[in-house]
């Protein structure tokens, strides 16, 4: 699943989604894992829910950056919190985040735990590692356990795009 959200960039039809989740399903997949871009503002985001959720077996693992999850409110009460899952961007403190995501992004993802939270919804938080970022991980943890949030997944960078080398931080 693919989308941006500002409509330069192509995204996947809902036909070729649909068909994706039949085939994966057909082939015993159980888990599935929607990612971006951004999947909540891809036009067929609940959709593409609810078909993978209309199996009782399977699982979802949304990743996004929460925020569109206001949106999605009403929707998300109505789901199996036990099979639905989200894995929610963390970019660094609130430096780092702000200046990535945009001024305000760091308060607005404190507010998305929360609501993830009050639903009974389970999430996660994922920071990519770079060398702005490195020295935050502490940091990091202490802000996912603050949160109620038990899982934080550290993920390499991947030198691409915007990610250039100087990035890159080697391990040790």
């Amino acid at each position: 699943l693919f989308a941006s959200g500002n409509g330069d960039c192509a995204e996947l039809s809902r036909d070729d989604l649909f068909s994706a989740i039949d085939q994966a399903r057909e082939q015993g997949c159980k888990l599935f894992y929607l990612t971006g871009g951004e999947p909540l503002v891809h036009p067929d985001f609940m959709a593409a829910c609810e078909r993978i959720l209309a199996d009782g077996e399977t699982h979802l693992v949304i990743l996004s950056n929460g925020r569109a999850l206001a949106k999605y409110q009403s929707w998300l009460q109505q789901q199996d919190h036990n099979r639905l899952h989200f894995q929610v961007s963390l970019d660094g403190m609130q430096g780092n985040h702000d200046a990535l995501r945009g001024c305000g992004s760091f308060a607005e993802l404190k507010q998305n735990l929360q609501r993830l939270k009050e639903l009974g919804q389970s999430a996660s938080l994922s920071m990519s590692i770079n060398s702005n970022k490195v020295h935050e991980m502490t940091d990091a943890v202490d802000f996912a356990a603050e949160h109620g949030v038990a899982n934080l997944h550290f993920m390499w960078l991947f030198v691409k795009g915007k990610a250039g080398r100087e990035l890159f931080v080697a391990p040790q």
